[in-house]
């Protein structure tokens, strides 16, 4: 028996899921997964994770900050939001991290909690999620 992908484990379930590498060769790409092949100041590896194209400046990926009024549990209230695209069907996830002082962060998934996941239609999801707590006065 022999394993589908190199340095694969034959006989055991492998990870489903476009590679980085398979998804760079599709772009004929220059540079690696740290270089920004089209200039717009994404790396490569970035890309490859919104889903966006490595050699056209005008598709990057612009996530969006806002402040949304929700009604979580009967009660409204203001939350940050984030919303992004990502890239469905690949090896590979983006994280969230969340800071209050900019200099200690935490992928804590409590921290946050997905508002919608919307499926594109072409292997890329429009994600929205907020913090888990209410935005104060104070900030």
């Amino acid at each position: 028996m022999s394993s589908r992908n190199e340095g694969g484990s034959p006989g055991a379930e492998e990870p489903a899921g476009l590679t980085y590498d398979t998804w760079a060769s599709g772009f004929a790409l220059q540079g690696g997964p740290l270089d920004d092949d089209d200039g717009d100041q994404l790396l490569n590896f970035f890309e490859f994770l919104h889903g966006s194209s490595p050699v056209d400046s005008s598709d990057a990926p612009r996530p969006v900050a806002s402040v949304q009024s929700l009604e979580i549990d009967g009660a409204t209230s203001d939350y940050l939001t984030l919303t992004f695209n990502e890239n469905s069907g690949i090896r590979g996830s983006l994280i969230i991290e969340v800071s209050t002082d900019l200099k200690n962060w935490s992928s804590d998934s409590s921290l946050t909690e997905i508002v919608s996941e919307i499926d594109n239609g072409n292997g890329i999801s429009t994600v929205t999620i907020r913090l888990a707590s209410p935005i104060g006065a104070d900030q």
